[in-house]
């Protein structure tokens, strides 16, 4: 039985001889017909809500995810799955036509013999983007007729809203690209204004949407619609603290422009406007088609190749570029060439720059999958896409075991890999720059960070981020980042004297960032340090695996769960969550960290001789954290290893000569009568090793 649900879905009314007669509208208010007839469904949220999921899911579903995901339970004690895929299929499948397929513990929709308008969009706009295909362009313009699942309410079922708000984020952006390449393409100004507009209405807090509209009126001779647009423009952007000045400063170039040709008072424009606007018109709305340079952060993921004699694990090498492509696409500010695309070229020999030219990317990623006996090994290779070097090579060994989990954490390595080597290469990239924009100190403040969590690198990507906010000041990952710095800074050096100061200043910059941009991973994931520091633990867990269900190979957030279970008295649950986050980031520059929440749990549970080699672990890694120093004194000096124990305390003093057993005890991380206890215990270590009492 097929599952894999990655055919191309593009095809004609009828597929394999079954009829596509069943439409499911996901633009607009949720619909399901049959042949042009609405169809009755549950009215269960939960019903709807899988539907969806299992529609746009690119491959199939493990059943414990899905319990999870909707009743938050790792099985289906009372057969509600069982219930809501009986619902499903009344639905879509036929008596010709099963198309709720299930084996095993695997879920999947066959979407091949459904018209989905959401999917049909999204396999077509990087054909129509990169072919510049006016009237395809059109026709997905046409196809967004409200927001994905207009009107649904899943505020029971969070973490599928989570989810929801991802994909809402994600077709918005669609949208707004679809019209931003039909503007780029139409040659008169005023049919373009209101598809200006309506991009802006997508975009409300997007600056550059604002700089077009107020071009594309100047340039018309439409100075008082431009002067009241710049007037709500300032007060929506001071609404936010976001200064004006850029986009002020950018209205009155254009205006003056305009004027050369028109007067201000003169009636708006029915034919080609005069020449000096119609340069910045030019200059404007063809800026997409002009440009060479491609964007930061723009790759192709090629089809992995399938090396050796079995033709069976091909369908594994393109799962693996597939989800990828999928997993990489995530990453705020990430232009991922689509699938489509990128399959055009399997089989192919075709030099990385040409490809790089062809569909403008930076760069390009590279791979193999080769099966030897019971081991599966996986190579990849990151191209500059300018030069044709490569910039990083790595090897994925793995005893085979289940394939879609092998699959799984595969590809989440690679994610968090690349990450970290795109980061440096766009690093890289902007210390050679003549005049540096927002995101070039973006990068290098980001590539800082990667360097490793000491107080001289955190320091200076803060003074990158602050940079970069300087030049921007709606640069949501500079905003971010910074918050996450003074986090990273309060958790360095455990409670300081300002932390509080610092935490509140962190939570009013992310509550910002995330009134922005509501569907930033990494700001959910700063969010959520806030809050576990601050005495409400819950929240923060809820706030990590929101930000895992928009990025789920943020291991960090695995990790910090770990650490919050902690606050919450529950140590013995650490262990298993940091696990997870070392699966999918094993090298990860923060690994030292979480190989410290271990350790002190183990150590709060009492377990000092299981602490001992997790706090090892983390001085090998890094041996700057004089947390991790205190945690082996504590450890060593409950099993009665007084001498190794006072130059553990010793070493982590010589880093934090200001840290007291007060200091410690009075940390507001919880009070949680369990968490309280435990802590208790460690302090009366850390008396024992020599620590000031404060």
């Amino acid at each position: 039985m097929n599952l894999s649900g990655t055919e191309d879905r593009r095809g004609p009314n009828e597929v394999g001889g079954v009829s596509r007669a069943v439409a499911v509208r996901l633009f607009g208010p949720f619909r399901v017909a049959k042949n042009g007839e609405d169809v009755g469904l549950s009215a269960s949220r939960k019903v709807r809500a899988l539907l969806v999921y299992l529609l746009m899911a690119p491959r199939p579903i493990h059943r414990a995810r899905l319990c999870e995901l909707f009743w938050d339970v790792a099985n289906d004690p009372r057969g509600e799955l069982r219930w809501c895929l009986s619902k499903i299929r009344g639905v879509l499948d036929e008596p010709s036509h099963k198309r709720v397929k299930a084996e095993a513990d695997w879920v999947a929709i066959d979407a091949l013999t459904l018209e989905v308008d959401a999917l049909w969009v999204a396999e077509r706009v990087e054909a129509a983007a990169s072919g510049g295909d006016l009237d395809l362009l059109k026709q997905l313009a046409a196809k967004f007729e409200g927001e994905f699942l207009e009107g649904f309410k899943a505020d029971r079922i969070p973490l599928f809203e989570a989810w929801l708000v991802g994909e809402r984020q994600r077709f918005q952006g669609l949208h707004a690209d679809v019209l931003s390449r039909i503007i780029a393409l139409l040659p008169r100004t005023d049919e373009a204004l209101p598809l200006i507009r309506k991009r802006l209405d997508l975009l409300p807090y997007d600056v550059a949407a604002h700089r077009d509209l107020l071009a594309a009126l100047a340039a018309c001779g439409r100075f008082a619609e431009g002067e009241a647009h710049m007037e709500a423009a300032t007060h929506l952007f001071r609404s936010q603290g976001v200064s004006c000045a850029p986009l002020e400063k950018a209205w009155l170039e254009r205006r003056q422009l305009a004027a050369q040709g028109t007067r201000p008072d003169s009636p708006p424009l029915s034919g080609a406007p005069p020449a000096a606007a119609a340069i910045e018109v030019e200059s404007v709305l063809h800026a997409a088609r002009e440009t060479a340079e491609p964007r930061y952060l723009s790759i192709v993921v090629l089809p992995f190749d399938n090396i050796g004699s079995d033709p069976e694990q091909d369908y594994f090498a393109d799962g693996v570029t597939e989800s990828l492509t999928t997993d990489l696409s995530r990453m705020r500010g990430m232009l991922v060439i689509g699938r489509n695309t990128a399959f055009s070229y399997k089989g192919k020999l075709v030099d990385a720059r040409a490809i790089g030219c062809e569909v403008n990317v930076r760069y390009v990623l590279e791979g193999s999958v080769q099966r030897n006996g019971s081991r599966m090994r996986v190579n990849v290779q990151l191209v500059d896409a300018e030069t044709g070097n490569h910039l990083w090579a790595d090897r994925f060994d793995k005893p085979v075991a289940d394939l879609f989990d092998m699959q799984d954490e595969i590809v989440a390595r690679l994610a968090n890999a690349l990450d970290t080597q795109l980061v440096t290469a766009e690093a890289r990239r902007a210390e050679r720059a003549p005049n540096p924009d927002s995101m070039d100190l973006y990068f290098q403040g980001a590539a800082w960070f990667n360097r490793g969590i000491t107080p001289e690198f955190v320091t200076q990507a803060r003074g990158f981020f602050e940079r970069a906010l300087a030049l921007d000041p709606g640069n949501i990952d500079a905003l971010v980042g910074t918050a996450r710095m003074d986090a990273v800074m309060v958790g360095l050096f455990y409670a300081t004297d300002d932390s509080g100061e610092r935490l509140e200043a962190v939570e009013a910059t992310i509550t910002k960032a995330l009134s922005l941009a509501p569907t930033d991973a990494l700001a959910h994931y700063v969010w959520g340090i806030v809050q576990a520091y601050t005495n409400r633990a819950a929240d923060g867990i809820a706030e990590f695996e929101k930000a895992l269900l928009l990025n789920p190979n943020l291991a960090a957030a695995h990790a910090l769960i770990g650490l919050a279970k902690i606050y919450l008295g529950r140590a013995g649950d650490t262990e298993g969550h940091v696990r997870q986050a070392l699966r999918l980031s094993p090298v990860d520059t923060q690994a030292y960290n979480w190989y410290r929440f271990v350790g002190y749990a183990k150590i709060y549970m009492g377990a000092d001789e299981e602490a001992v080699p997790w706090c090892r672990r983390s001085i090998e890694t890094n041996r700057n954290n004089p947390l991790t120093h205190f945690g082996l004194a504590v450890a060593l000096a409950h099993v009665g290893r007084t001498g190794e124990a006072d130059a553990a305390a010793r070493a982590g003093l010589a880093l934090d000569p200001n840290f007291t057993v007060s200091r410690f005890r009075d940390s507001p991380q919880s009070d949680n009568p369990s968490y309280l206890a435990q802590r208790g215990r460690f302090a009366l270590g850390l008396g024992k090793v020599g620590v000031p009492e404060g």
